[in-house]
């Protein structure tokens, strides 16, 4: 199955046609490239935010909650459907009963298959009344693959991603956009080594906020064992592909690159980590 996941950086005040024609073009070219799945970045509500009150958003107080949700729903579908291709348009603050950060994923009907809020927030976050999501879901996908989500600090927590291979995930769509500049990486790499899964990491980039680009898998079956199957290059039938996209004020970068379920099911059988886990103590503390 081929991927791809986005990385969003923000150089300027986002207007709703520039937002509109960086997304199109994102999913435009993944879909050209033969991608059934696209994954863009957590936090993509504030530039749809920003995009229809024109003007910088900052915090929770400076957002329409209903018309980020209207838009990002409406955007979702049309993706979705016009080009046959199953999507996440990355997280958003969405006010329910309480205040959350989630992310939606589409297939390429238009209906949503999987719905997951953050659960480990920062102290910013705290701070705006963004509250922990209170469970973790996964959803059947196609060829064999299930999917679940990990937003911002939930890629550095070991619990979330052993929680997500337990009910049966192989795939775990990473958006690692975090509050402030972080050079550390997120802890993708190494839950992926801990869980064998595949996953995709996105982020949005800007004065705000920081994140990284790539697809990991378990290293005994990616490039040279590093673990990393695409960190913001692609190659496209052994072909080097342009996979950058710059717009008025925000630049894309597209990572892609083909998934072997066949060879995450050979590896964990090899080696079956999952037979080592002490599942009666996950039971009494997760």
């Amino acid at each position: 199955m081929r991927v791809a996941t986005v990385q969003l950086i923000r150089q300027g005040s986002i207007r709703q046609e520039d937002l509109i024609i960086i997304l199109d073009a994102v999913i435009k070219k993944s879909k050209r490239y033969g991608a059934g799945l696209v994954v863009l970045p957590g936090q993509v509500g504030l530039l749809i935010g920003e995009a229809l009150k024109g003007k910088e958003i900052l915090e929770p107080d400076d957002v329409s909650f209903q018309g980020i949700d209207t838009v990002y729903h409406a955007w979702s579908k049309q993706f979705a459907t016009y080009y046959n291709i199953s999507l996440t348009l990355g997280s958003y603050w969405v006010e329910e009963e309480e205040l959350f950060s989630v992310a939606y994923l589409y297939n390429q009907k238009g209906e949503v298959l999987l719905k997951q809020g953050q659960i480990q927030l920062s102290e910013k976050e705290r701070s705006w009344g963004i509250k922990p999501y209170q469970e973790i879901n996964v959803a059947e996908f196609q060829d064999g693959y299930v999917l679940g989500f990990a937003l911002g600090l939930d890629n550095y927590a070991p619990e979330h991603y052993r929680i997500l291979n337990l009910q049966g995930a192989n795939l775990v769509l990473g958006l690692s956009t975090e509050w402030g500049m972080n050079d550390q990486l997120a802890g993708i790499w190494q839950l992926v080594q801990q869980n064998q899964v595949y996953a995709l990491e996105s982020s949005l980039v800007g004065d705000m906020v920081s994140g990284g680009l790539g697809i990991f898998g378990p290293c005994e079956i990616t490039p040279l064992e590093s673990g990393v199957i695409c960190d913001g290059s692609a190659l496209v039938e052994e072909r080097p592909v342009d996979m950058e996209i710059q717009g008025n004020s925000l630049q894309a970068r597209i990572c892609m690159a083909d998934l072997s379920l066949e060879s995450l099911l050979g590896i964990r059988k090899s080696y079956p980590i999952n037979d080592l886990y002490n599942v009666q103590l996950y039971r009494r503390w997760l």
